[in-house]
């Protein structure tokens, strides 16, 4: 997926690879990679509306979060687990 944040400066690409990857607008080069070894596919990404947060559904059952002012960290507090995606690139949808 491809998610404009931080006011469309950057955006924020997934794919199968296990990589997310931060793109400055205008630069042809990632400005972070984000891929650990414990890390599954994550084939969604969401903003919040109040474009503080970015929300992934990981294909290891999860939804994670990552801080967009905060350098694009995860948030492990903000972990939600305990549903099972069916299928594949199920959406994440969020109200303030």
């Amino acid at each position: 997926t491809v998610t404009f944040c931080d006011e469309g400066r950057r955006f924020v690409t997934t794919a199968d690879d296990k990589k997310v990857l931060v793109w400055e607008y205008g630069i042809p080069v990632p400005i972070k990679h984000i891929s650990e070894p414990h890390m599954h596919s994550i084939p969604y990404v969401g903003m919040h509306p109040n474009e503080k947060w970015l929300l992934g559904q990981s294909l290891d059952n999860q939804i994670v979060v990552y801080g967009v002012h905060n350098k694009f960290r995860q948030h492990n507090k903000k972990l939600f687990r305990g549903h099972m995606n069916a299928g594949y690139a199920c959406q994440v949808d969020m109200t303030p």
